[in-house]
């Protein structure tokens, strides 16, 4: 799917032949020309892209100034070894720096004051975080898989997949799978825990359950070391209106750290047979 500029001058969505570049269909599900979602598209590509040109201006301006250093007549050798000598010093730094301090607007953020304190395990790849691995109740792993198309038009939806923007990976949890878990590298230091699931725009798939209903999904935590113990949870709910995210509130610190420093799992279960729960990210505070 791309976006064009019809007679009139109007941005008008439209899915054109891989190939050929000929247009087959006209808008995708859901795309209105009103709509912001290709500016948010355009604006998270423009960052990307800005991040990506500095990084590449600082790295070529480091092979220069080596090379430069090392002189003409150097071998290509004596310029690499000046330039692994200046890089060396700064990759360090760059390495332990860590992430910046939180800015005022944190307090209307859920476990911001955490950020460098949290484990995450996420589906989207590639990543710098730990991949989401999830078991079902037998022990075995539950392939990551993307999302299927929504409602009655599922082909010209497949047509209008834009990538991992829109298209993300994550684990389906099946009501044949049981309680599935994800373990929480590091254990847990306080209740601080969230879960994460794909965007779904306007037409949610109706085969996907909802995080925060406790007639579709039950959540619960449980040690999994010899004689640990079970903590039942509450839904999470979600944190804003897009419901992309979902914090699990009320679990008391103590209860949480309870579970042990290791062994512990966050374990879900789809409650209903014609849902399946579907989440991409779990976050937590870690002890370690």
């Amino acid at each position: 799917m791309q976006w064009t500029r019809n007679s009139k001058g109007n941005m008008v969505p439209s899915v054109h032949d891989p190939k050929t570049g000929k247009k087959i269909g006209g808008g995708c599900p859901g795309m209105n020309p009103w709509h912001d979602g290709w500016k948010l598209h355009r604006l998270k590509g423009s960052v990307l892209a800005h991040f990506h040109l500095r990084v590449l201006s600082k790295a070529l301006a480091a092979v220069r100034g080596a090379v430069e250093g090392a002189g003409s007549d150097k071998a290509l050798g004596a310029a690499l070894e000046a330039l692994r000598a200046k890089v060396g010093p700064m990759a360090s730094p760059l390495a332990t720096a860590g992430l910046p301090k939180a800015g005022p607007d944190c307090k209307g953020v859920p476990h911001c004051g955490l950020i460098g304190k949290l484990g995450c395990q996420t589906a989207i790849q590639p990543s710098v975080v730990s991949p989401l691995a999830a078991v079902d109740d037998s022990g075995q792993a539950i392939a990551l898989s993307l999302d299927n198309a929504n409602g009655a038009k599922q082909h010209d939806e497949a047509m209008c997949r834009m990538g991992h923007i829109d298209h993300k990976y994550s684990a389906l949890v099946a009501p044949k799978h049981g309680w599935a878990s994800v373990a929480l590298k590091g254990g847990l230091a306080s209740g601080a825990l969230m879960v994460c699931e794909p965007p779904t725009g306007w037409n949610r798939d109706p085969r996907i359950a909802e995080l925060s209903n406790d007639k579709e999904v039950a959540w619960r935590l449980v040690g999994t070391k010899d004689g640990g113990a079970t903590l039942a949870l509450k839904n999470p709910e979600p944190i804003a209106i897009t419901k992309a995210c979902y914090e699990f509130r009320g679990v008391k610190d103590d209860a949480a750290k309870a579970l042990g420093t290791e062994g512990v799992a966050l374990q879900v279960r789809a409650l209903s047979d014609k849902k399946a729960v579907r989440f991409d990210h779990v976050i937590w505070h870690t002890a370690r």
